[in-house]
This record gives structure tokens, C-alpha cells and sequence, in this order.
């Protein structure tokens, strides 16, 4: 698992673009994200949009993979 991932669910916590900790309520659990991984990968998926972030978690879990599987993969 992503290390920034791995540790917002082990702290409950991420930063601020300032540097402020902030508490993280609401994401996705690791099963959902990996349920998500799976779906993308049973696909085969090559391209995704995420909408709604709150804290990005999804996201990761989808950018995760797609790293992991795609050579042109490119995640913003």
C-alpha cells in the first residue's frame, strides 16, 4: 500500500497545504479502496476521473494502481 495512504489510515489524520494536521473523517476503507482496485484492474481500465475528493483517499487507491499497471499512467 501507498505509504501516504497507509499512514492517513493509521493516524486518522493528513497535512494542509500549509503544514497544519488535520483530522480525516468520512474516507473510504481499505477494503473499499481495494475493492476499487480490483474493478479497475477486472476492466481493465486505462483512463478515470475522480469527482467529490474530500481527502483524496479514492484517488490514491486509483492512482495506486493505475501506476502499478499502466507504463503511461500519469495521475494529478
Amino acid at each position: 500500500m501507498n505509504p501516504i495512504i497507509q499512514e492517513i489510515f493509521e493516524k486518522r489524520t493528513t497535512q494542509s497545504v500549509d503544514g497544519k494536521t488535520v483530522k480525516v473523517i468520512g474516507q473510504i476503507s481499505v477494503h473499499e479502496g481495494e475493492l476499487i482496485q480490483k474493478c479497475i484492474g477486472e476492466i481493465d481500465a486505462e483512463v478515470s476521473v475522480e469527482v467529490g475528493l474530500a481527502f483524496g483517499t479514492s484517488a490514491m487507491f486509483i492512482c495506486e494502481y493505475l501506476k502499478k499497471t499502466q507504463d503511461k499512467a500519469l495521475c494529478y
